[in-house]
């Protein structure tokens, strides 16, 4: 690490930190809460600022998750640029583009901050090369793992638990199910197929009349579910942000996941994935790919493809600027001692992820 930070010193140092300011972005790359502690050995507080600020910016584990969902959906198995995997080449460019922020932002944040400041020379002891002992490995291992387990048993779990209650309450009665069954079209030709399987006319994904009982069954009990969740408390906070997230292309669904993943960024698959698997229980990761706007938006109609490229391109680059953890900071309020520095984090990566995602929505919208 010491070599790394030497050989990145000449690179990083138009950004002032300088070299000195890699380790906390490299240990970011894994979890982003040591990343912030790994800020005490600069010696400049100024620079430690300014890597708290910049280092988030660095794509941690806990974004992959996302990037593999949306990327999976947006671009297809066997698509090529050039020689290159399309999806491959999606992920690094996402990882690139993340590192440029995380420098950029640094450098932004030093000329605000210390415009006058003295550049303090560069100097570390290089330590000889090293095999690794089996029982340091053992007990990097046991941290990482125990640390990911106390984060998903803990800060994932509570959430994922709070967004079932706000995705399932209020319950609705059986004649608001039925009153509104009879007024959608849909939810009317479920309901009677369920009632007289003989008769049924729907089709199923492979163009075929689906006369199963217990198939039809399952379709009724995914319209009430998805019935219940139209009108919960989650999509009632999903639909009073609209506003903010409209230009982006963000419907209420979407907006709850971008919500829930504030407190961390895991919880946006978990959430995703409770939505489809109510809809779609069978294959709720196929739904993902096959839903449709519920009504006229700013950017696109009711029945529009809702995970469509742009809106996929939109959501990506927002989680590359967003800062969604609030263990990240808790961290930066412990090492700075006040809340001033993760307020000022949250404010501007949130701007910053608004205007970047509408920018690029708008750029892959006009190109497609």
């Amino acid at each position: 690490m010491s070599r790394a930070a030497f050989l990145m010193d000449r690179i990083m140092q138009p950004g002032r930190p300088g070299g000195r300011a890699f380790v906390a972005p490299a240990v970011v790359l894994r979890l982003c809460d040591p990343g912030i502690m790994a800020t005490r050995t600069l010696p400049s507080a100024k620079d430690r600022v300014a890597t708290m600020l910049a280092a988030p910016l660095m794509t941690c584990s806990a974004r992959l998750p996302v990037y593999v969902l949306l990327t999976s959906i947006m671009v297809p198995a066997d698509a090529k640029i050039g020689p290159l995997n399309a999806r491959g080449t999606v992920m690094f460019a996402l990882y690139l583009l993340g590192a440029v922020s995380a420098m950029a932002a640094a450098w932004v944040v030093k000329r605000l901050t210390d415009r006058g400041g003295v550049l303090l020379p560069f100097y570390m002891e290089m330590p000889p090369y090293r095999l690794p002992r089996p029982r340091t490995v053992l007990i990097m291992v046991w941290d990482a793992c125990k640390g990911f387990v106390k984060k998903a048993g803990t800060v994932i779990a509570l959430t994922t638990l709070v967004l079932w209650v706000l995705l399932n309450v209020p319950m609705r009665s059986e004649e608001q199910f039925n009153a509104h069954c009879s007024a959608s079209a849909e939810c009317a030709a479920v309901s009677a197929a369920a009632e007289d399987p003989a008769s049924s006319t729907l089709k199923g994904d492979d163009g075929q009349v689906i006369t199963d009982a217990e198939e039809l069954g399952k379709l009724l009990e995914a319209q009430k579910t998805s019935y219940t969740m139209d009108n919960s408390w989650a999509a009632a906070i999903g639909k009073t942000v609209q506003p903010v997230f409209e230009p982006l292309g963000f419907e209420w669904r979407i907006n709850v996941a971008i919500l829930s993943s504030l407190a961390a960024r895991e919880t946006f698959v978990a959430t995703l994935g409770q939505i489809a698997a109510a809809e779609d229980p069978e294959d709720p990761g196929a739904h993902l790919a096959t839903m449709t706007y519920q009504q006229d938006t700013l950017t696109n109609r009711a029945g529009d493809q809702l995970f469509n490229p742009a809106t996929i391109a939109a959501i990506l680059v927002f989680f590359v600027y967003a800062l969604q953890c609030m263990a990240t900071a808790a961290a930066m309020r412990r090492e700075t001692g006040t809340w001033k520095w993760p307020i000022i984090a949250y404010t501007y990566m949130f701007v910053t992820a608004w205007v970047m995602a509408a920018l690029t929505r708008f750029v892959v919208a006009m190109l497609i």
